[in-house]
């Protein structure tokens, strides 16, 4: 940016400020936006599969509208890794949402969806009443295939992958420490 001098007369001293270059200060910021998503994104693709359940499970913990997550023994997957609950917005009551975590080298495939939606079915069948719903969480995402049984399914099943997990964390604060241009 430029420097501009000017001379105060009552105090009989010059006063330097330097003009700021709004542009150029939201280009840099935009810069380190996508420095911070690149780091988070390797970082995630880095740890283990059991320290990727961790991570969501801490995700989750520190996101408020989610509430009491369960996760499982490792030992007893059953179809799922953790479960979340998130309030109704009208009438309060509980939406149980079982979590898939998928940390392999390739999507997610119709076989693992379906295991997700069988474990969902056998869920309502123990309590009728308990709402529940699927969450796929991958580092590649889902094939087609997957995609078109969850859409096909009864049951609501939404997929998150490493991108949106990715995104997540910056929304939030997760991972980070943000630091602010006055």
């Amino acid at each position: 940016g430029e420097w501009v001098a000017s001379y105060w007369f009552v105090h009989e001293g010059w006063v330097f400020s330097k003009s700021l270059d709004y542009e150029r200060i939201a280009t840099v910021s935009r810069e380190r936006d996508e420095i911070i998503k690149s780091r988070l994104t390797n970082k995630i693709r880095s740890i283990s599969p059991e320290d990727f359940e961790y991570l969501l499970f801490e995700i989750f913990t520190q996101l408020e509208e989610y509430g009491d997550p369960t996760k499982r023994p490792q030992t007893r997957d059953g179809g799922y890794e953790m479960v979340v609950t998130r309030p109704h917005k009208i009438t309060g009551s509980q939406e149980h949402i079982y979590i898939q975590a998928k940390h392999q080298s390739k999507k997610v495939s119709v076989g693992q969806t379906r295991e997700l939606i069988g474990t969902l079915d056998v869920t309502t069948g123990e309590n009728r009443s308990k709402r529940v719903s699927g969450l796929m969480i991958s580092i590649k995402g889902a094939t087609p295939d997957a995609l078109s049984a969850a859409k096909k399914s009864s049951f609501q099943i939404d997929f998150l992958d490493l991108e949106d997990l990715v995104n997540i964390m910056y929304r939030y604060k997760i991972g980070w420490r943000s630091r602010e241009l006055r």
